[in-house]
């Protein structure tokens, strides 16, 4: 605390998972049985426990020298991580139990592996479905004291924009789906070891690269990105979507790539990765299902950014940056996302990926009490746009 050094990181899989992808799924949960919500509160707080076992290992310090930690995440794990009732989040008019920040023990988080009188600070929610995560990242990235106008778009099953300048902040959110996440996609995975995050495709051959070079495993959301603003530029998928038949090919395309189209009765599929390069030893395709998914998810983000761009009244030219957070924005491929319509087309030294921007905003308020009241600013002042009651957010998707 002494020097701001970051002496160790540990990233986990929300065990949530196994209750529904979204959050939405997970307040599902919560509402058929009374010991639901308990049972999401203990896996989050046993996940926690880990990555503080795990952490204070790498960094070689002892548990009980900590005295102070920081919160950040989305509104609903905010809920579930206090045991709090999330129900109303989900239906309209979505509101949260608590918005504001909170300053608690750890002898107040059930079986949380912590001294009793270690401090715990969370971070102010802005909406049902804008949360602390944001609020941090609008504090890393200094947005809320700089001139430019910055549009900040945090990509994941729901996809959290931001646009303004010190004058003014606008945000709303959109439910992406978890196509981003890697779910909900045949092949999909969450950006880890294994995950293809980039593909190269010529008119002879597709080469591809996965995290941490090792044997292939699936297909992370930046991956999918990648793959399939190469189909479109070669033609493979249509405007529409479709993945078209072999005979449909550029006649400049050769015939490994042309053979990689595999008809189905579901529509038509493509063979990224052959068996043999696999982990497990099966082929890895993208299929039509595939890039519908993906489809649904890009119409959900860019119609957001569209609502906010009306409601600032600027138009895209009028963006001086675009920075893309969260582990998709660290791999996600600028060109392959301006080209299938993910965001504004902006030059690419324009479009900034600043990763964990949540994770460096909470490092930022564990060092520096005085960030504190900048967030609870930041939280009270910003404009938030409900997108489920506008008929122009139905029109623009």
């Amino acid at each position: 605390l002494k020097t701001g050094e970051e002496l160790s990181a540990v990233a986990k899989t929300n065990p949530q998972v196994i209750h529904g992808d979204d959050v939405i799924s997970r307040i599902g949960f919560t509402q058929k049985q009374k010991e639901n919500l308990e049972i999401l509160q203990r896996e989050i707080i046993n996940t926690l426990n880990e990555i503080i076992k795990e952490t204070t290992q790498r960094a070689k310090i002892n548990r009980s020298n900590i005295y102070e930690t920081v919160i950040v995440g989305n509104t609903c794990m905010h809920h579930l991580f206090l045991g709090l009732n999330p129900s109303n989040i989900a239906p309209s008019p979505y509101i949260p139990v608590i918005k504001e920040s909170l300053s608690l023990k750890a002898r107040d988080i059930p079986e949380l592996a912590l001294k009793p009188s270690v401090n715990v600070y969370m971070l102010p929610n802005i909406s049902a479905f804008v949360g602390a995560d944001i609020v941090a990242g609008i504090l890393s990235t200094s947005m809320w004291r700089e001139d430019k106008i910055i549009l900040f778009v945090d990509l994941g099953t729901n996809g959290e924009m931001v646009l303004g300048s010190k004058e003014r902040l606008w945000t709303c959110s959109t439910a992406a789906g978890p196509a981003f996440e890697g779910a909900r996609i045949s092949t999909g995975m969450r950006a880890a070891e294994g995950a293809i995050y980039k593909v190269k495709i010529d008119n002879k051959f597709i080469t591809y690269k996965a995290i941490k070079d090792g044997k292939v495993r699936g297909i992370c959301g930046s991956g999918l990105i990648n793959l399939i603003a190469e189909m479109l530029k070669w033609g493979l998928i249509n405007k529409s979507g479709k993945l078209i038949n072999r005979e449909e090919c550029n006649p400049e395309l050769s015939e490994e790539i042309r053979n990689r189209i595999i008809k189905g009765q579901k529509g038509n599929k493509f063979l990224l990765v052959k068996g043999k390069e696999t982990e497990n030893g099966k082929p890895i395709y993208i299929t039509q299902r595939d890039i519908r998914e993906v489809q649904l998810a890009k119409a959900a983000i860019y119609a957001g950014i569209k609502i906010l761009l009306k409601e600032v009244n600027i138009s895209p030219e009028d963006i001086q940056k675009i920075l893309l957070a969260g582990a998709f924005g660290n791999f996600i491929d600028k060109e392959s996302a301006i080209r299938m319509g993910l965001i504004p087309q902006l030059p690419l030294k324009k479009v900034e990926s600043v990763g964990n921007a949540a994770g460096r905003g909470a490092e930022i308020v564990l060092l520096s009490e005085k960030t504190r009241k900048i967030c609870e600013k930041i939280s009270k002042d910003i404009k938030y746009i409900e997108l489920s009651s506008r008929t122009d957010f139905q029109e623009e998707f």
